[in-house]
Formats: C-alpha cells, sequence, structure tokens
C-alpha cells in the first residue's frame, strides 16, 4: 500500500485501502473487476495480464486521465473508472500562493455540519449511497453521511457559503437541497473572504435544465480581511 500511494504521490481514500488491504488486490467487484496495485494474473481473467492500477498511472500521458486520478476498473467500450485523490490537495494547494481562495462545484458528499438536513436516500442512487456514506461496520448498519471530504475543507479553514449566511440568518431555504438526494453543490471561500459572502442562491429554474441546481454567491472583496494575514499561512 505504501508503495502505491508513493508511486502515484496521493493517499488513498480510507474505503479504497480498506478494500485492499482487508479484501484483496483486485480482481473482484464490478463490471471487469477492481484494478490491482501490483502486477499480476488473475486465473480467471482471459487477458494475459490484470490490469494495474499503479502501472496504468505511471503510463499516463497529457492526453489521459488526470494523476490526481486512480483507476479503478474499466466498464467496457472505451469506459473506464476512476477516483479523484485529491480532496486534500485542493484544500491546500488552493492557499498555495495566498490566502485569498474559492473552491466550488460539485463536491459530490454530503456538507461538513452534522445538523444539515439529512440526505433522501430515497431518491439516491446505490453507487452514490455506498460512496456518500460511512461503512456499515463504523456506524451499526445505520446509514451515516460521510463528510470526510468537506470536513477537510472546513478543517484547512474554508467557509461553506450557504452554511454561513444560514448561520447569520437561520432561514432554511439556504440549505436546499443541489440535487435530488443531497446539498452536493457547494462553495467554500478561505478564512480572510468570510464576511465577504453576502448573498446565495440557487437556479432552478426551468425544471429540466440540469440534474443539478446552479449556484449564485455574491461576494463583496471589499470586505476582505487584509489584517494579520500570517494566521493563514
Amino acid at each position: 500500500m505504501d508503495h502505491a500511494e508513493h508511486s502515484v504521490g496521493y493517499p488513498l481514500p480510507e474505503l479504497l485501502r480498506r478494500i485492499y488491504t482487508e479484501v484483496g488486490d483486485g480482481g473482484f467487484g464490478p463490471d471487469g473487476g477492481l484494478a490491482s496495485l501490483t502486477p499480476r494474473r488473475v486465473p480467471h481473467w482471459h487477458p494475459a495480464d490484470w490490469p494495474c492500477a499503479t502501472t496504468l498511472h505511471a503510463k499516463q500521458t497529457e492526453w489521459g486521465a488526470p494523476a490526481s486520478w486512480f483507476f479503478l476498473t474499466s466498464g467496457g467500450c472505451t469506459m473506464e473508472w476512476y477516483v479523484s485523490l485529491i480532496a486534500k490537495l485542493i484544500a491546500t494547494r488552493a492557499l498555495r500562493y495566498g490566502p485569498y481562495a474559492i473552491v466550488a462545484g460539485d463536491i459530490n458528499y454530503p456538507p461538513a455540519d452534522p445538523t444539515s438536513p439529512s440526505p433522501d436516500y430515497a431518491a439516491m442512487f446505490p453507487y452514490n449511497k455506498s460512496a456518500r456514506t460511512r461503512l456499515p461496520s463504523e456506524t451499526g448498519g445505520q446509514l451515516v453521511p460521510d463528510r470526510r471530504v468537506t470536513e477537510i475543507l472546513a478543517y484547512t479553514g474554508f467557509v461553506d457559503a450557504a452554511a454561513k449566511l444560514f448561520e447569520e440568518r437561520g432561514d432554511k431555504e439556504l440549505l436546499r437541497r443541489t440535487a435530488t438526494d443531497d446539498r452536493i453543490d457547494q462553495l467554500w471561500v478561505s478564512g480572510p473572504l468570510r464576511d465577504t459572502i453576502t448573498d446565495y442562491a440557487l437556479l432552478d429554474t426551468p425544471a429540466d435544465a440540469s440534474d443539478h441546481h446552479g449556484l449564485v454567491v455574491r461576494i463583496d472583496l471589499d470586505r476582505a480581511r487584509t489584517d494579520n494575514m500570517w494566521e493563514y499561512k
């Protein structure tokens, strides 16, 4: 495991580490099966060599998948499945050149605040449910949101725009789901920009424009902190 993480340059997610160390080194799972971490042969697999994630990662070119993507398995018909390894990288590299930073997008994980409205698991696809919840062995079989990705952003000092305004206004509309099952689309600002957030809204019309609502966040840069900047470095 240590050799694999060193070769790809990123730590693997905890769930993936447990799969490789507690279940096996690939050769099982959906579609063609999970790629291995080390070059190997799998008896039931018809090609000469089983796909090795670290070998494929070393062969990536500028026209291939980003270096921060880790190969999981082939889906057939030229489709490939990857996992992104950059939650911590985004949280820290966004501040590499200064204390002012914004991270926004389809985070695809529940908000960091444990008091956030519960996801709608009935509307959630099974693969999203398994990706966005903690392991049953950790929760006694209960569905518990996996907030570790967004907790990394919060731990690094970023502020969730919607949650910040909800804390100030108490308007639950600010925490409304951005997709059918949870508020997975989020905009985070670094600490010195916390006070610049003045408004937040969802773009939810026309109804069929997308499977996710757009976000509008109004920021007043005149309110950015400019004092004692060393505390953010």
